[in-house]
């Protein structure tokens, strides 16, 4: 028969074979160079989705990248950084630059801490470091592209690149493709033909007296749609005008108008002068002028007179 010594021994050895204890390891990184790896996904949806969405004047373009993984259940809780893994801008001459918007969204179960970024190239980190996202939220971090050079055409490009640190596990630097496009508005004045002008001379064919109307195109171009109103006569010229809502003109689209000389008031037979046009919406620089020139028939019997009239 067991003593009471020998009866405590025995139920504590059986009470430590009935305890257990939990295996629980850390989530596996997925992870490259600068520690995240492009994965596409469907778009937008919740949990594990790739943001491939670009925020206020910007768009992400290519995959979504993923940064860690936050494991099976009962891993280590890790922040986890979703971003897109380019980020795009327009720049137009008109107008202050804009800001583009990196959404990094935070999939993790602990909050995501970026504490620094930087940007090459010209581009401009603007949002206020270190910054704290939630799990499960996402915030926008601000990128500035560089302004537009004197001369630059439309549809030129710049790149650069993003780079920012993250307390997740590693502490890694993610890499961002940074893409800006100059969206600018301009035009030309051309003839019927489409040829560039900067002048445009009347001609006399109907009439002995009184110049014929003249054809001319103001041609956007361009790569942004504007809107052209006008024009403004000279005295002695009348023609077609764009009316009181103007014109908007897609890019290397064109309005085509008519314009010539009128004698009053007054009875001139012969001017010059200028129509002038205004512009609402992008536009590059001063608005051009077309000049245009009425010469005085050749025809002896015009007289110093005549009695030019242009229908509205």
């Amino acid at each position: 028969m067991l003593g009471w010594t020998s009866l405590g021994a025995l139920l504590a050895t059986l009470g430590a074979f009935g305890a257990c204890s939990s295996n629980a390891h850390p989530g596996s990184l997925i992870s490259s160079t600068g520690g995240s790896t492009p994965n596409d996904f469907s778009g937008g949806a919740s949990g594990r989705a790739g943001s491939n969405a670009a925020g206020a004047n910007g768009g992400g373009g290519g995959s979504s990248t993923v940064s860690g993984d936050a494991g099976e259940d009962g891993a280590a809780p890790q922040a986890v950084a979703v971003y897109p893994s380019q980020l795009e801008a327009d720049v137009g001459c008109d107008m202050t630059t804009p800001d583009a918007s990196l959404l990094i969204t935070n999939t993790g179960d602990e909050p995501l801490v970026i504490s620094s970024a930087s940007a090459d190239s010209g581009y401009v980190v603007k949002t206020t470091l270190p910054l704290t996202i939630a799990p499960g939220a996402g915030e926008n971090l601000l990128i500035t592209p560089p302004a537009l050079g004197t001369g630059a055409d439309a549809g030129a490009t710049t790149s650069g690149k993003l780079s920012f640190s993250t307390n997740e596990p590693g502490m890694p630097t993610h890499v961002v493709t940074l893409t800006s496009a100059a969206f600018l508005g301009s035009f030309e004045f051309t003839d019927s033909n489409g040829m560039a002008i900067n002048t445009l001379s009347l001609s006399y064919g109907g009439s002995l007296y009184c110049p014929d109307l003249a054809t001319y195109r103001i041609h956007n171009t361009g790569n942004v749609t504007f809107t052209v109103f006008g024009p403004t006569f000279p005295a002695h010229f009348a023609g077609a005008s764009l009316g009181a809502s103007g014109e908007a003109i897609p890019p290397d689209g064109f309005a085509e108008l008519t314009v010539s000389g009128v004698s009053a008031p007054g009875s001139a037979c012969s001017g010059t002068g200028a129509l002038s046009f205004t512009v609402m919406g992008p536009f590059c620089g001063a608005v051009p002028t077309l000049n245009v020139d009425w010469p005085a028939s050749t025809e002896p019997d015009a007289g110093s007179t005549c009695s030019c009239t242009v229908s509205p």
